[in-house]
């Protein structure tokens, strides 16, 4: 998990598996925060290649999925998010080459999101890394943009202390 490969693997693989913890449970979930998750999916979907076909079908999957429980509280979108979630999820957890990362630059913009779950000392490191201490001002605005954004989609669930050793992935 050492590349910039390897962090983002992990945290869009964190991400999938809070998003079916979050679907799985009997909790309520806001228009807020249905609208907020369908948008971070089809953020991450951004970040999935899909050059094959079952990762493809896969990512198409979730993207409709998503869009229909963004539309609707009903319990069957929340229902087949939650299915098309953990199918993307387990396709990426059998292969290593499914990430498509064009634009580097993300990687500083969206280093608290990198590194949310990693053991304290590793993501302190790469925060040191990714966003040196003449950028300290912006940091920290996207820090608590950050806080804000991961509030919404996972406050006050089971799926907000997700660390990366209880999650899924490697």
């Amino acid at each position: 998990m050492t590349t910039a490969n390897g962090l983002v693997q992990h945290a869009v693989r964190r991400d999938l598996e809070r998003t079916r913890i979050l679907l799985s449970t009997q909790l309520h979930i806001s228009r807020e925060r249905r609208e907020a998750l369908a948008h971070h999916l089809l953020w991450l979907l951004e970040l999935v290649a899909a050059d094959e076909e079952e990762m493809a079908l896969a990512r198409a999957h979730v993207d409709r999925t998503a869009r229909e429980f963004f539309a609707s509280a009903e319990r069957i979108p929340r229902r087949n998010l939650l299915y098309t979630v953990s199918e993307l999820a387990r396709l990426q957890a059998e292969r290593d080459d499914w990430l498509r990362l064009g634009d580097r630059s993300m990687l500083a913009r969206q280093v608290h999101w990198l590194v949310d779950g990693l053991e304290a000392r590793a993501g302190d490191r790469i925060l040191r890394l990714l966003a040196p201490r003449r950028v300290l001002t912006p940091v920290k605005l996207r820090a608590e943009v950050y806080r804000y954004r991961k509030d919404l989609l996972w406050g006050g669930t089971p799926a907000y202390a997700l660390t990366s050793r209880t999650g899924a992935g490697r």
